[in-house]
């Protein structure tokens, strides 16, 4: 089984594009970020959740495009639009940075990079060339739903493979989650 199937909860990673750069955007007062749509603040379609706080700190406005697949975060990255963050899930920032669309962060603009703890600062899911392309934003795990009238709880994500639910499992159909 590959490194990315053990790993059973999802980091969702701030990866930065820079292109042109955030500072112009800065400038603009505007940062156009695109992501999962689950970071949509619920009151503010076109924001993230957490926005006010960041606006108000910074004086700058977030325009948030909310997105469902990795695929349409494929698309957007790939078309004339520019956006500043994209708020993506570990597996596609190898694939951004294998199509030349991502630049390298410049750390000394991330100034508690450093108190993150070592297993989120160096990661292959991160880094490619010893250059880091992507920070944590948030991370949280996986899920494990199962009807307690029909399965006994589960202690351990081996029960997926447990032959008597042979053809009764079934995962959310996503690179992340396979």
């Amino acid at each position: 089984m590959s490194h990315r199937s053990n790993i059973l909860w999802l980091f969702t990673l701030l990866l930065t594009v820079l292109v042109p750069s955030l500072t112009v955007a800065a400038e603009e007062s505007v940062i156009k970020v695109a992501g999962w749509d689950v970071y949509r603040d619920p009151e503010h379609p076109n924001k993230t959740i957490g926005f006010r706080s960041f606006e108000e700190r910074t004086g700058v406005k977030i325009e948030f495009a909310p997105l469902s697949t990795l695929d349409e975060i494929l698309t957007i990255a790939e078309s004339e639009e520019h956006v500043d963050v994209y708020l993506i899930s570990n597996e596609g920032i190898e694939i951004l940075w294998n199509m030349g669309l991502v630049n390298p962060i410049d750390l000394s603009r991330v100034p508690h990079y450093n108190n993150l703890h070592d297993s989120l600062q160096y990661s292959e899911w991160s880094q490619f060339d010893s250059k880091v392309y992507a920070v944590p934003w948030a991370w949280g795990p996986t899920g494990l739903m199962y009807d307690q009238d029909l399965v006994t709880a589960p202690t351990s994500w081996n029960a997926l493979w447990n032959p008597e639910y042979k053809g009764k499992v079934s995962m959310w159909d996503d690179i992340s989650m396979v």
